[in-house]
């Protein structure tokens, strides 16, 4: 929360916006330099990503924790991912979360649609006009969401192919809460 505490700091940036696939980025060396002139003298730092700790999604980031004394910290071990995208959908969607024709003809126009094998789910963009299409990796995790309306899937349920959004019960499910947790607000404002 930028709040620097009495015994430790912690913080997370987003691993592409510091520009650390080239070393080092200049926002991460920015925040080491400030914690150790403020007398933070443990600072750890790890790349850490979701599906390392059991939620099948493909999302990185740099996590920074930092102590008033010197400490040795080591972050979680991670963890094995058993659980697939799939595993997080809802059998049964309203359907206002079934794409039009017109959005399925859009999606095949800026990439080639690559379908899911039978009973199997593929994850894709829907909404985001420079990632049209779908990626979701060999262990069935899920791309990066995105704070929008624009994360869907394709399933095929017995050669039926469904594209459709995400709902948001299911967005949930991909950030690590379980169906115990009760929504704020409005459904428009939970993407």
């Amino acid at each position: 929360d930028g709040t620097l505490h009495k015994k430790g700091y912690p913080s997370k940036i987003n691993k592409e916006y510091d520009g650390h696939k080239k070393g080092i980025g200049k926002t991460l060396y920015t925040i080491e330099t400030v914690l150790l002139e403020l007398g933070y003298p443990s600072i750890y730092w790890e790349v850490v990503n979701t599906k390392d700790y059991g939620v099948p999604q493909n999302r990185e980031r740099i996590y920074i924790v930092g102590f008033k004394k010197v400490v040795d910290f080591e972050f979680a071990p991670k963890v094995e991912l058993k659980l697939r995208l799939k595993d997080m959908l809802q059998d049964n969607v309203a359907d206002k979360y079934l794409l039009s024709q017109k959005a399925i003809d859009k999606l095949n126009l800026k990439k080639p649609i690559r379908l899911p094998s039978e009973n199997d789910v593929n994850a894709m963009q829907v909404g985001n006009s420079k990632s049209f299409g779908n990626s979701t990796s060999s262990n069935g995790s899920s791309y990066t969401l995105m704070s929008s309306e624009c994360s869907g899937v394709i399933e095929n349920r017995n050669n039926n192919y469904i594209f459709r959004k995400l709902t948001p019960r299911e967005c949930f499910r991909l950030q690590g809460f379980d169906d115990s947790f009760v929504f704020p607000n409005e459904e428009k404002t939970l993407y």
